[in-house]
């Protein structure tokens, strides 16, 4: 399956489809994006990319399990398509062909997007789960697992 996402004049987002490898192929079976586009546009109507679910924060990744049942995950098979897979108001970059997320996505006012076009905090997160505190600007520690989010240290 191939998924294609529907842009605005402004390259939002609109929608995200899923089409069928059939419909994406060329004579020798080969997945093609302009077969694919042209198969959305007919389809439609509108401006259509195509988008990779495989692909997050710069990186492909795939879901598999194992012989005996367990998750695996493999990182870098393939390049990333376009950066991210795009949800409804995320936008595409034409310049860098690359899909951002949108500003519903953004957690907090003071985030911004990193190289890889997804939303991050001002400070890296250290080790530990903390939590993003957005009052000071800093990472919390937490108790893992702790559903009120207690500061360590706190009484």
């Amino acid at each position: 399956m191939a998924h294609f996402a529907e842009i605005d004049e402004s390259n939002m987002v609109v929608r995200v489809i899923v089409v069928a490898d059939a419909d994406t192929a060329d004579a020798d079976g080969v997945e093609v994006e302009s077969i694919g586009v042209q198969f959305c546009h007919d389809l439609l109507g509108g401006t259509w990319i195509q988008a990779s679910y495989n692909t997050h924060n710069g990186v492909y990744s795939t879901a598999t399990t194992d012989a005996a049942g367990i998750p695996v995950v493999t990182l870098g098979a393939q390049e990333p398509l376009r950066s991210n897979f795009p949800g409804i108001s995320d936008v595409y970059l034409p310049d860098v062909d690359a899909f951002q997320e949108g500003e519903e996505q953004k957690p907090y006012p003071s985030w911004v997007h990193n190289e890889n076009h997804v939303w991050v905090a001002p400070v890296p997160r250290p080790d530990g789960g903390p939590i993003w505190n957005e009052e000071t600007g800093e990472w919390d520690a937490h108790v893992p697992g702790d559903e009120q989010n207690t500061l360590i240290g706190e009484d």
